[in-house]
This record gives C-alpha cells, structure tokens and sequence, in this order.
C-alpha cells in the first residue's frame, strides 16, 4: 500500500481518498471511512459500516452511482449526510475529478 516518490510518501488503500500515508487519512485503521473505485458497471461509493467491525464479510457498503456527474454527486451527498460523515466538499475536493473522469462517471 506505501508507495514512496520524491521523498514523499503516498497510500494506495481504496479508503484513502487523499492518497497521504497517516492515520488521519487512512482508511484501514479508521472506523468510518470513505472511497470511490471503478468497476466495470460504472463507479461505486464505498462506505465502511462501522457496527459491523466485527464481521469483515460485512463491514464494507457499495453503493453505485450514476453515469450522470450531477446524480453521482448528489448520491454521495446524500449516503454521507444521512451516515454523519465528514462534510461531501471535503470528499469531493479530495476526489480531485477532472473533465474527464466527469464524461465517465
């Protein structure tokens, strides 16, 4: 998961959307956790369901998401409001979506 370049180092971890190896961003050792990753079907949110610590098979939600930017944001505006996690801009800054991950999502 560590990746070291120029002196810095990065995460890979699918939770860790700001990609900074530290425990503040890491989506391993926090309880509640967030990332976006790609699947043939189009993109999916996954949450970390922090009740289920106890059960791997279970402690992971996906939830798809539109192919349409708007209905895509407002789908992960909405699963992060209604779980009291950190603040969508936050997510989505971090996201770091450029024009053409937009035409993909």
């Amino acid at each position: 998961f560590l990746v070291k370049r120029h002196g810095v180092q990065f995460s890979r971890e699918a939770s860790n959307l700001a990609n900074i190896n530290s425990f503040k961003f890491s989506g391993i050792a926090n309880p509640k956790a967030v990332g976006i990753i790609a699947t043939e079907k189009g993109a999916q949110l996954v949450t970390k369901v922090s009740k289920k610590a106890r059960n791997p098979a279970k402690l992971i939600r996906k939830v798809g998401l539109s192919s349409q930017y708007k209905k895509g944001v407002a789908t992960i505006t909405a699963e992060l409001e209604k779980k009291n996690y950190r603040r969508e801009e936050t997510v989505l800054k971090e996201m770091k979506i450029t024009p053409e991950e937009k035409k993909r999502l």
